[in-house]
């Protein structure tokens, strides 16, 4: 499948989601997410989502089985939004902070023996002693190189 597909049915997903979350929080309200539901209630909800989609999944009913997935991601964020207000969470990118990068993202290495140059992010991730590191592709000259992630920058930056 390719990426472009990929990214749209993504992008159509999420918006199922965001609506679905839009909607739940219509019928019951912040204050019920916040006052309402212990822990032990939101999983207690989560699981029984997570059956009910499976169930429907097994009988073959995968449009179904999506719909509730739909349902259950949005009750999840519902779940973390909960917490987030209810322990003052301050939420981080932590994507930037690990300097976690996907394959097909556009980076700069600035290592001392590489130029800068425009880099697709790497499509291999490993660690070797004590540094994590990353093949990644050249698109000016085609060239594979091996890099600590350390030193690969976002080429938005």
């Amino acid at each position: 499948m390719n990426s472009r597909k990929t990214e749209t049915i993504r992008d159509g997903v999420m918006e199922r989601i965001r609506k679905e979350r839009d909607r739940q929080e219509r019928k019951w309200s912040i204050r019920h997410d916040d006052k309402e539901m212990t822990v032990d209630a939101w999983h207690e909800v989560l699981s029984d989502y997570n059956t009910w989609a499976r169930r429907k999944a097994l009988q073959g009913d995968i449009e179904e089985a999506v719909g509730i997935y739909i349902k259950l991601a949005a009750l999840s964020a519902a779940v973390a939004e909960s917490a987030v207000r209810s322990c003052n969470i301050n939420l981080k990118d932590e994507r930037d902070e690990k300097k976690e990068f996907r394959t097909g993202d556009r980076v700069y290495v600035t290592a001392a023996d590489q130029p800068w140059k425009n880099y697709y992010a790497a499509f291999k991730r490993y660690s070797h002693l004590m540094d994590d590191m990353a093949l990644v592709w050249c698109e000016d000259s085609g060239e594979t190189v091996e890099v600590p992630v350390k030193c690969m920058v976002p080429a938005d930056e």
